[in-house]
């Protein structure tokens, strides 16, 4: 009977460290995805500079977009009633009205909770909604979840990409660094990760942006970028990086946020390869007009290969 008693511990013994090391086994093989984010910094003076909701220097009814491709867009503001403050934003294509998005932005304590984008599609019959979720320590932005869905006569909410920004900052409020990702909402494993460095002048403009990719090198750039006098209107109307492309904007640079992080208007992007320096290098030039207040136009100069211009009433 003892050695019965004694051979049944033992393999207890041997089950239990076997299920040790199955758990120590599937820790490992889902390791953390972001690890840099353990270091996230929070400043010492709080601005909100991205998440009030609030155009800058003027109230803007509507921004219209002509570009090199004869492609229009046209941005429709709604703003709360005698506020300042952003309700909704209509996109859309003059030339094409079988798809129009509504983003609809809600508030908490004057920031911003939560955007829902809704794309609906008459003609070809599907539609696409995006969720942003923000979220605060202490009225600070830390992070903003985005869930991106489809649906079709066939299927409903589809679940197809999943991303997320986190922010760190300088201790003057200024945003130090975004670390962002999107991935498939199939598969979550699978995702690209980017950090994105911001220098900043002592007008409070983003001046430089290093972007890193975590997972090749290949694509590591630095974006350098001059301003003008004029106030920038579109400052705080920050939405999501890397899918800004819904707001007007200075082309892809725009997802890297100086546009909608800077005091002032960018007079011209310089972009170059890290890891291929005498490649891929390119440089562009834009102008503004802002007339008593009340309206002008900001976008690159029309005999540029990739030219567009945009309009504010």
């Amino acid at each position: 009977m003892k050695n019965l008693v004694i051979k049944l511990l033992l393999i207890f013994t041997v089950l239990s460290s076997c299920s040790d090391k199955d758990d120590f086994a599937e820790t490992i093989k889902a390791p953390e995805i972001h690890p840099q984010l353990r270091n996230l910094k929070k400043p010492t003076v709080i601005l909100n500079t991205i998440e009030t909701g609030l155009f800058n220097s003027i109230k803007i009814n509507s921004i219209h977009s002509n570009n090199y491709n004869d492609t229009p867009r046209q941005w429709k503001f709604e703003t709360f009633p005698d506020t300042n403050r952003i309700q909704k934003i209509i996109t859309s294509n003059p030339n094409y009205l079988c798809a129009i998005s509504t983003d609809t932005f809600y508030y908490e304590n004057d920031l911003i909770s939560k955007i829902i984008s809704i794309e609906n599609n008459v003609c070809l019959e599907f539609s696409l909604k995006r969720e942003y979720t923000y979220h605060y320590d202490q009225n600070v932005l830390m992070s903003i979840f985005a869930k991106y869905y489809y649906s079709d006569a066939k299927s409903t909410n589809v679940l197809g990409q999943i991303g997320e920004n986190h922010f760190s900052y300088n201790s003057d409020g200024t945003i130090a660094e975004i670390y962002s990702d999107i991935r498939p909402g199939s598969d979550p494993t699978i995702y690209g990760y980017q950090k994105k460095t911001l220098i900043y002048d002592k007008n409070k403009n983003v001046i430089e942006v290093n972007q890193e990719e975590y997972n090749s090198s290949t694509y590591d750039r630095k974006y350098i970028f001059e301003y003008d006098e004029n106030i920038n209107p579109l400052k705080g109307i920050y939405i999501f990086s890397a899918v800004i492309g819904g707001m007007p904007n200075y082309g892809f640079e725009s997802s890297l946020g100086p546009i909608f992080l800077s005091n002032n208007c960018i007079k011209s992007v310089r972009s170059e390869n890290l890891n291929h320096p005498n490649n891929f290098n390119n440089i562009q030039y834009f102008t503004t007009t802002i007339s008593n207040k009340k309206g002008g136009s900001f976008g690159s100069e029309m005999n540029y290969q990739y030219w567009f211009r945009c309009y504010i009433n």
